[in-house]
Formats: C-alpha cells, sequence, structure tokens
C-alpha cells in the first residue's frame, strides 16, 4: 500500500515559553489504513514465536526504551512545557512500567500466551480478548 504525499503538518509549541518546536507530521488520511494493515502483516509473524522469545523481544524493547529514556523525558518536558524532573520521574517511564507489565502478565500466563486460537487470532480485537481471559 503506497501512502499518499497529501500529509499534514503542524508546528509544536513549548506551552511554558511558547517556543516554536520542529514541525510534526501529523499524517494523512491513508495513514490509519496503512497502519492497520502493517499491524496485521506484522501480529503473522509476531504469533509464531514462543513465549521465550517473545519475552526476548520485549527485554529487547525495553532495554532500548532505556536507553533513550532521558531523550524522551527531555522532548515529553518540551512539548508539554512540564518541568523536566516530572517528565523524568514519571512521564517517560511511565510507557516503561506499561511494558513491564507486559512481561508480567507474559511470564504469568505460562502456555496460554504462547499463541491464540486462529479464529480469535483473527477475529478478535485485543480487548475483546482481554475481556474473555479464557481465549487467550
Amino acid at each position: 500500500m503506497h501512502r499518499s504525499s497529501q500529509v499534514h503538518d503542524s508546528t509544536v509549541i513549548n506551552p511554558a515559553n511558547e517556543e516554536l518546536i520542529p514541525t510534526i507530521s501529523l499524517g494523512s488520511v491513508v495513514d490509519p489504513d496503512w497502519a492497520v494493515a502493517a499491524a496485521q502483516r506484522a501480529f503473522e509473524s509476531y504469533s509464531e514465536p514462543s513465549l521465550e522469545e517473545r519475552l526476548g523481544l520485549l527485554r529487547r524493547i525495553i532495554e532500548v526504551y532505556q536507553s533513550k529514556m532521558g531523550e524522551m523525558a527531555e522532548t515529553i518536558s518540551i512539548e508539554m512545557g512540564s518541568p523536566i524532573s516530572l517528565s523524568r520521574k514519571a512521564q517517560a517511564p511511565a510507557g516503561l512500567a506499561h511494558l513491564a507489565e507486559i512481561v508480567k502478565v507474559l511470564r504469568n500466563s505460562g502456555s496460554r500466551a504462547q499463541g491464540f486460537d486462529a479464529h480469535a487470532k483473527r477475529d478478535s480485537s485485543p480487548m475483546e480478548l482481554a475481556q474473555e481471559p479464557d481465549r487467550v
């Protein structure tokens, strides 16, 4: 799928001092379809690895996240105008906490996390699966 070149951009302004931050892309009308298609392609291969392989992938994501934590805190602080101490202590680590919870859930779910039923994989949203843990 080819992404449209009609992308909408927006200038970000630091609310603390009203300085302009570099322009960010808000995307285009085809981006949601492109993202869903990419996620579907990725899920097919991601659903195959063992629990240990998935945990290894998550550990690597966590390593990279941790290595970029300072940069993320600075960016969050600039974009939101929040104190850097808040960005370092709460905002940047929030994503890491979510990743850690995913690892915890995978470890605690044992063999149930190694794969989804083929129909559940294709026909259920993550929210539906979360509400029906016996299907996972």
